[in-house]
């Protein structure tokens, strides 16, 4: 599934992300900055030979892997799986910065709209810039487990919240939650990404997880999380993948330094996402975008507001009959 060994990294073989009609931006910005990417001669977004000019692109970005047996016992058991040192250095850093820059953005919103004084360390729904976030995006590098923890069946993006991890700043983020309000026993309807652009340390406030607890409808009370709970340490660059059932908060930054993460959120088509990112962005933005963007953007998915847009061609429909 996950393609081959190059060097010391893990090669992906991602197909049918950039062809004639989209717009390669991941591949642009990556080759800006001199990393090795190669077309696959001979093979189209379907697998096959094309004469549209689709190209396959072997992105040599992640450092590890993990098989699906591997992923499922840890999300089955705990309800998370880390991919420790996942990222290169310079994709962290422009990470890092746009997730900066998108915080202070979201910043200003808060405070005009009388959400808080100062705001709260937080953005939310960064995408569009066309910068470091857009490009890590359209790079699904972890499309293999994503799609098999929703069974093959077509996802959507929920959420793309940066976090700053300011010090002492206690926040909504400090206290015991998860990211989603309904609970269905055994099914899986949402996932979380958590991408560390510092590194997660006891001193810092890394994300405390309760094992387990992706299994338990009910919130535990502070006490018994605190006990129970474990600290997701990492260097930066590592990503978690957890169930979005499960219970969770962010610890408090004791250091003088950030702790800068970008957390995202997908889940199945049929759910309504945080942010109509489709509408959001535009059709103009969606007409450059891959394949698999368009539906993880929610692109396949949309409803009708309009007579005239409900009846369409197949198509042209706004929402496919395979989202669920």
């Amino acid at each position: 599934m996950m393609g081959g060994e190059c060097s010391r990294v893990t090669c992906y073989r991602i197909k049918g992300l950039w062809n004639a009609t989209g717009n390669p931006r991941a591949v642009a910005w990556l080759n800006s900055r001199g990393r090795r990417l190669a077309p696959i001669e001979g093979e189209g977004g379907d697998g096959g030979t094309t004469n549209s000019g689709s190209v396959s692109v072997m992105l040599t970005m992640m450092r590890t892997k993990m098989d699906q047996i591997e992923f499922d016992e840890r999300m089955q058991l705990n309800g998370w799986a880390v991919f420790e040192d996942a990222l290169p250095d310079h994709l962290i850093q422009e990470l890092k910065r746009d997730c900066l820059a998108w915080i202070e953005v979201c910043r200003e919103y808060q405070i005009a709209n009388r959400i808080n004084e100062s705001g709260d360390g937080t953005g939310h729904h960064s995408v569009g810039q066309g910068k470091s976030i857009d490009a890590f995006l359209d790079m699904h590098l972890f499309h293999p487990y994503l799609s098999h923890f929703f069974n093959d069946v077509p996802y959507i993006m929920h959420a793309c919240n940066p976090v700053g991890g300011f010090p002492k700043l206690d926040t909504y983020i400090h206290k015991v939650h998860r990211d989603v309000a309904t609970y269905i026993p055994d099914f899986n309807m949402r996932i979380n990404m958590l991408v560390m652009l510092d590194d997660f340390t006891l001193e810092n406030g890394a994300t405390r997880v309760l094992p387990g607890s992706h299994r338990q409808k009910e919130k535990p009370s502070d006490d018994a999380f605190n006990t129970d709970c474990e600290p997701i340490l990492g260097k930066a660059g590592s990503v978690v993948l957890f169930n979005s059932y499960l219970w969770h908060k962010g610890g408090l930054n004791t250091t003088a330094r950030n702790r800068v993460a970008l957390t995202l959120s997908f889940g199945l088509a049929f759910v309504k996402p945080q942010m109509d990112y489709a509408r959001y962005l535009g059709e103009e933005h969606g007409r450059r975008l891959s394949d698999l963007s368009r539906q993880v953007l929610g692109y396949n998915a949309r409803v009708p507001t309009t007579l005239d847009e409900w009846y369409k061609p197949k198509s042209e429909r706004l929402y496919w009959a395979n989202q669920g």
